[in-house]
């Protein structure tokens, strides 16, 4: 069984220098047993100032959470997607990602994967994808 899915949030920088943080949902999931949405998002946006911090929450179906390997992208304007992390039983940076702006943690009690981006600024502009799957095709 293969079950799959992503969701996407743009974050950009507007005028007064404040961080925008609107969280476009999008998800696609599929299975060969017609199994649904394993992927969700609840906050439609959240503004924050330069230096700040935000968290984004990936919620995963609570049936699959346990073993589902969690990957977040990040793709800056005009620039390809490239993985940032993954969290699988522990937390994985990708080369690029420096360990004290960036981190993650898996939330067992609300089936959630947070992202978290520390000391906020315009570099940080860009869309955020989290993705994950779990089974064999």
């Amino acid at each position: 069984m293969l079950i799959g899915g992503n969701s996407w949030f743009y974050v950009r920088v507007n005028t007064e220098l404040l961080f925008c943080f609107t969280f476009l949902f999008f998800c696609s999931s599929f299975s060969t047993d017609g199994s649904g949405q394993v992927l969700k998002q609840t906050e439609p946006s959240i503004t924050k100032a330069e230096s700040r911090t935000i968290r984004i929450n990936c919620y995963v179906d609570s049936s699959v959470f346990g073993t589902a390997i969690i990957h977040w992208y990040r793709q800056r304007p005009g620039a390809a997607p490239e993985r940032i992390l993954y969290f699988s039983s522990d937390l994985y940076l990708d080369q690029d990602s420096d360990k004290r702006k960036i981190s993650a943690e898996k939330d067992f009690d609300l089936s959630r994967c947070v992202l978290t981006i520390n000391s906020l600024t315009s570099s940080d502009t860009a869309t955020y994808y989290c993705a994950t799957w779990t089974g064999t095709a």
